[in-house]
């Protein structure tokens, strides 16, 4: 197991902010780790103040985004992030997994030596 440094991320740039997604004042961007395996890529995120429910994940054209939402209580705003990865194309799209446990949501993506680039699914999460 070893730790990717951004510098040494085979896919780039992972990290995608756009206007929409930009930190303000009610979003709270948790903490995101992302190692290379011998036959995958692991993200985890750090997000303990949010249920397995919160989460939304969609893979679509080589773009995995995560996002979560969670109304904290009547006089306050949502918690809300969404965060998106570019996919490296040595990944099977149709086989990411992930599971949220302890307060950390992992996605696994499996590594493929036939890509599947035109996968679109929603991601159930365990």
């Amino acid at each position: 197991m070893s730790e990717t440094k951004r510098s040494d991320w085979p896919w780039g740039n992972v990290l995608n902010f756009d206007d929409e997604q930009k930190p303000d004042a009610h979003s709270s961007i948790p903490d995101v780790h992302i190692r290379e395996e011998e036959n995958s890529y692991e993200i985890e995120i750090e997000a303990p103040e949010l249920d397995k429910k919160d989460f939304d994940l969609f893979a679509e054209n080589n773009l995995l985004t995560v996002s979560a939402s969670r109304q904290m209580n009547t006089d306050k705003h949502d918690s809300v992030f969404s965060r998106s990865f570019n996919i490296p194309v040595n990944t099977n799209q149709a086989c990411i997994q992930a599971q949220y446990t302890d307060g950390v949501l992992r996605i696994s993506l499996p590594k493929t030596t036939k890509p599947d680039t035109k996968s679109k699914r929603s991601i159930e999460i365990s």
